[in-house]
């Protein structure tokens, strides 16, 4: 999709240098994947998977099935 949108120069070559990208494409596309992976590690990692009592851990948790909920 195309857009217009106004981008902080200096921050995007900063990007694209550090990532060794070389379109404004590219650094985009990283940005939005990376920025991607992280939120979704991060609602991974909010998710409890201690039973109530916070003593032992839920029998119900199934890190595989977050895992492929969040795909």
């Amino acid at each position: 999709m195309k857009t217009t949108i106004e981008i902080d120069d200096k921050r995007l070559m900063h990007v694209m240098r550090l990532a060794k990208l070389k379109t404004r494409k590219a650094a985009l596309d990283f940005a939005l994947i990376e920025t991607e992976k992280m939120l979704s590690l991060r609602n991974l990692a909010s998710q409890s998977f201690y039973s109530e009592d916070k003593a032992t851990i839920d029998p119900q948790y199934n890190l595989q099935k977050l895992r492929r909920k969040e795909t």
